[in-house]
């Protein structure tokens, strides 16, 4: 027998309630002791989750508990009960699609009256028997299940456990194995490690939040090379400095040029100009070789004077280049090659790069340098992840737990055992490092935390000493490193406030990098004091919020340093000169029409 009934059209509701009702005749059978009836609500082949059923079965008047005898078939977690007036009742939770519901039961013959059905035996003692022999049955398989069901629990948790501690122990070890155990605090000097090797090193012993290596490699790198004469770098496009020979006219006269022109001031906030410091004839298309080159640049050819914006290299004084400063040197000059002259800004690269197919050929250059030349460092070498197998195997047994015991229908416990286990697992990632400290190692941790820690307190120090110039360039170089330019900056101009002077700047540091940190301040009519950026005027007052494209720091809002807005210009050279790749690069793709962004690169 089917009931159907038809739901009304309802465009929202939190709950409908239907009363169905119905009288079934001739249901139950009489026997010479009882009457029986067995009534099956819903069976197997019900599709539609009920969630929790409730019933109740009145008898006829005059039958009580004790001449009544009824039963309940179900797999699911149910309650059943007696009223005072005899009645039976259940309650049967969590039913699904797919199950059943049957009741049995039987009263005293002599209650029942005249039915259809009857039989002249006695029936009482057999439907007891067999509703015993059923229920016996049902109990041992329930029994049976649970007890599978506990060996399967133990067994996870067991197996959970295990390869937890030992991922767990090798996570701890591993971690332990990669901090720094020295006695260094501060470190005031340039550490022997190059800036790409720092960075790594750095990324290895720290935590935190860090712009991303490569692009930290790449800037601190480029900003190493700047500071050891190999290039110069320059504010604004190189629009503006046509007819300028970028290697023989003083900074002093260059920041008066763009200082007394607000077109020129405007333009420096948005782009740099790279200037290669050989000589101007050299060809790198036909038979380039890097060794050749390197050679080339080093053997005192290039040109340049003392005092100038941007003084070559020489055979007096030819700096030691890093694997990785080579590398990048390299790639720089092919890029000037493709751009066709020496002196080029970030839009000039970004246009010769854009059909550049084997350019990301020349980037993977540079970036195995940097991983060629860590490893040839014996400072942190990478030993097999102990804790990666272990830790993985933990978290797919908490996840198999969860996953297999929910749709057994057992998702509580599953979660009680999946979930920790999991955890455990997520640990053992977090906490497990691939590199392991050498003796060598720890000596160079030291000196890069110690330099960063100096470097964040440096305004705080109550013996400094003379202010060194070079050493403030290299400090540039390893902020960019460590992510924190925005801080050094600030901690500098904070320790020595004549960084705020632009005749100080002028006579006693126009040959550095950290020049044009700080000069453009006065193009705009801004000083620093007492940690903030400040207007001269109120005439002034106006262009406190625009950002000096090349220089400053986060004086005030909006402000950037060198590594910061260096940055930014390689980043889109990066993605430009992969997106020409034959892959097409890799990262988000277009089609927003509107949003915010952020980010930083370098020294931030």
């Amino acid at each position: 027998m089917e009931i159907g009934w038809n739901i009304p059209t309802t465009v929202k509701t939190n709950s409908i309630k239907f009363t169905v009702s119905f009288t079934m005749h001739d249901v139950a059978t009489k026997w010479k002791d009882v009457a029986t009836f067995q009534w099956e609500p819903f069976g197997e082949n019900n599709q539609v989750p009920i969630g929790t059923v409730t019933g109740t079965v009145h008898f006829p008047k005059g039958v009580t508990a004790s001449n009544s005898w009824t039963w309940l078939h179900t797999e699911q977690t149910s309650e059943t009960g007696r009223t005072k007036d005899g009645s039976f009742t259940f309650t049967v939770n969590d039913v699904k699609s797919g199950e059943y519901l049957d009741v049995v039961a039987a009263f005293d013959a002599a209650k029942a009256g005249d039915m259809a059905r009857v039989e002249t035996d006695d029936h009482l003692q057999e439907l007891k028997e067999d509703e015993a022999d059923d229920e016996r049955f049902w109990r041992n398989l329930e029994r049976q299940r649970a007890t599978r069901r506990l060996n399967n629990w133990m067994t996870t948790i067991s197996a959970g456990l295990i390869f937890g501690i030992i991922g767990v122990v090798a996570a701890l070890r591993s971690s332990g194995r990669s901090r720094y155990r020295g006695s260094i605090e501060y470190w005031r000097d340039r550490p022997e490690l190059s800036p790409a090797s720092a960075a790594k090193l750095i990324d290895i012993v720290t935590s935190g939040d860090k712009p991303d290596i490569s692009e930290r490699q790449l800037v601190a790198t480029l900003l190493s090379l700047a500071v050891k004469k190999v290039i110069a770098v320059f504010p604004g496009s190189a629009d503006l400095y046509i007819g300028v020979d970028l290697k023989q006219v003083s900074p002093v006269e260059l920041s008066q040029r763009i200082g007394s022109d607000p077109y020129k001031r405007n333009n420096a906030r948005t782009n740099s100009t790279i200037v290669m410091l050989w000589q101007s004839d050299y060809g790198v298309s036909e038979g380039f070789d890097e060794s050749v080159f390197v050679e080339s640049v080093f053997d005192g050819s290039g040109s340049g004077g003392s005092g100038s914006a941007a003084s070559s290299v020489s055979d007096a004084h030819q700096p030691d280049l890093s694997a990785s400063e080579r590398a990048l040197l390299y790639l720089l000059t092919v890029i000037s090659e493709r751009v066709g002259r020496t002196a080029f800004d970030m839009d000039d690269i970004k246009d010769a790069c854009k059909d550049w197919k084997d350019g990301y050929k020349e980037l993977e250059k540079f970036t195995n340098a940097c991983k060629t030349e860590f490893a040839a460092a014996d400072i942190a070498p990478k030993t097999e992840n102990g804790w990666l197998i272990p830790g993985a195997i933990t978290v797919l047994i908490g996840g198999a737990s969860i996953f297999i015991n929910g749709l057994a229908g057992y998702l509580v416990a599953g979660a009680l055992i999946g979930i920790p286990l999991m955890t455990v697992g997520i640990f053992c990632f977090l906490m497990g490092n691939s590199y392991v400290l050498t003796d060598h190692g720890q000596q160079m941790t030291g000196q890069c935390l110690g330099l960063k820690r100096y470097m964040q307190g440096f305004s705080n120090f109550k013996y400094r000493g003379v202010a060194d110039l070079t050493l403030w360039d290299w400090y540039m170089v390893y902020a960019a490193v460590f992510g924190i330019s925005d801080r050094v900056m600030r901690e500098l101009a904070m320790a020595y406030p004549q960084v705020s002077d632009p005749e100080w700047l002028d006579a006693n540091a126009s040959d550095t990098v950290f020049y044009w940190n700080y000069r453009p301040y006065d193009w705009y009519g801004l000083r620093f004091y007492n940690g903030s950026a400040f207007a001269d005027s109120v005439a002034d007052s106006g262009l406190a919020g625009a950002v000096p494209a090349f220089g400053g720091t986060s004086f005030a809002a909006g402000f950037s340093d060198l590594g910061t807005q260096l940055s930014y210009g390689f980043a889109d050279i990066t993605a430009t000169i992969n997106a020409a790749s034959p892959s097409g690069g890799s990262g988000g793709f277009g089609g927003s029409s509107g949003g915010s962004g952020g980010g930083s690169f370098g020294g931030r």
